[in-house]
């Protein structure tokens, strides 16, 4: 069995480091195009899945990220945002956006497993209510124009309406 070839400086496989390359040419494209349309703010998010990597790897990725595109990164845990309490979850999300804007940063969700699994049928309105967090999420991710990163901690399959908003998927 052939083994992997890594890039000497940062132990990352070859083919890892073309998707990272690939990735910040696209943050880079997309505010050069700002500049050229003079406009306040990038154009679009850029979405990157690391799908179960481990936390050596996971750490030489963001590391090459961060130094590649000369940016702090605004790490959080998803767990830490959900909250059991209505409302709560929303507001953890906004001021998190928020602070990732000001600071220009990486926004770097790790242990993001739980947003991968299928929305539960609606039981009752907590079911309702845990399917509403996912979505409003999912479409912050959206609406935040930069890099954003999701980690999970096991290799996940997502669903494809979860699939589709990621422009790489590295793992």
């Amino acid at each position: 069995m052939a083994k992997k070839e890594k890039h000497p400086e940062t132990e990352l496989p070859t083919e890892v480091i073309l998707i990272i390359a690939e990735a910040v040419d696209t943050v880079n494209k997309n505010v050069g195009l700002a500049s050229k349309r003079k406009l306040t703010e990038v154009p679009s998010s850029t979405l990157v899945l690391l799908n179960g990597l481990k936390p050596k790897m996971k750490q030489a990725v963001m590391t090459l990220f961060k130094s590649l595109l000369e940016q702090g990164v605004k790490k959080t845990d998803v767990t830490k945002i959900i909250s059991e309490y209505i409302g709560e979850t929303e507001k953890n999300l906004t001021k998190l956006f928020s602070t990732a804007k000001k600071k220009d940063a990486i926004l770097f969700f790790d242990e993001a497993d739980a947003l991968f699994g299928k929305r539960t049928s609606v039981n009752d309105a907590h079911d309702k209510y845990a399917n509403q967090e996912v979505s409003y999420l999912l479409g912050r991710l959206e609406e935040f124009k930069g890099l954003i990163i999701l980690s999970t901690t096991k290799k996940v399959r997502p669903i494809v309406s979860v699939k589709k908003r990621f422009q790489f998927i590295i793992g």
